[in-house]
């Protein structure tokens, strides 16, 4: 693969990566409401919430080629950091990848649980429990494989390092504010996404120069 196409790929997958986040806080479920309110929001957000779900299988989709050219070349300089990193982000991109699939499943009962059926609400609660299941680990192994990144990389290749930190620093800022102040904590959970995506391109930057 030529490195402008490596370039094109990185940055396509940056850039939607980026729009996730810039959807992250419309298509965010609110919390400490019922099941049918939850249904509701969803109701009146499904564009926003059906762009994030695109944009996130189209970055996935985009980057998972350039995560396997980096780590065969990467792995002759930094096994450890090429393995660690890649296994973890390439496992975090197949959940998910099913993460957000499953969360199409729910439109099915939407109307009918904003509508307070209690089927619809049982259904919608099941399919929400999976998603979260699949959701969550997929989110702890993109910033684990982020963070191993960042501290393989620290002298090799410092912007990647050094995005890559700020991106874990942002969501470890708005865990720590979620119970205080759930919109700032959003709000930095979606640059740490935005972030995140700019930790893409200078990776896809760093396989083109392993190339040379």
């Amino acid at each position: 693969m030529s490195r402008r196409n490596i370039m094109a790929l990185a940055i396509l997958a940056g850039l939607f990566l980026a729009v996730a986040g810039v959807l992250f806080p419309l298509a965010v479920l609110p919390g400490g409401v019922t099941t049918q309110a939850t249904a509701q929001y969803l109701a009146g957000s499904q564009g926003a919430s059906l762009l994030y779900v695109a944009a996130v299988l189209l970055s996935n989709l985009l980057f998972l080629p350039v995560l396997v050219l980096l780590t065969i070349r990467l792995y002759f300089k930094r096994p450890g950091t090429a393995i660690g990193a890649g296994v973890m982000i390439a496992l975090a991109i197949l959940l998910e990848t099913i993460a957000v699939l499953v969360s199409l499943a729910r439109w099915s009962s939407i109307p009918a649980a904003a509508g307070g059926d209690k089927t619809a609400i049982s259904l919608f609660e099941t399919i929400q429990a999976l998603f979260l299941a699949i959701d969550l680990p997929g989110v702890l192994l993109f910033y684990a494989g982020a963070a191993i990144y960042a501290l393989g990389l620290r002298r090799m290749h410092r912007p990647s390092a050094v995005i890559l930190a700020v991106s874990i620093a942002l969501l470890i800022a708005g865990g720590l504010l979620m119970a205080k102040s759930p919109a700032a904590s959003t709000l930095l959970t979606a640059a740490s996404i935005i972030v995140y995506g700019l930790g893409y391109m200078a990776l896809g930057r760093l396989a083109t120069i392993l190339g040379r």
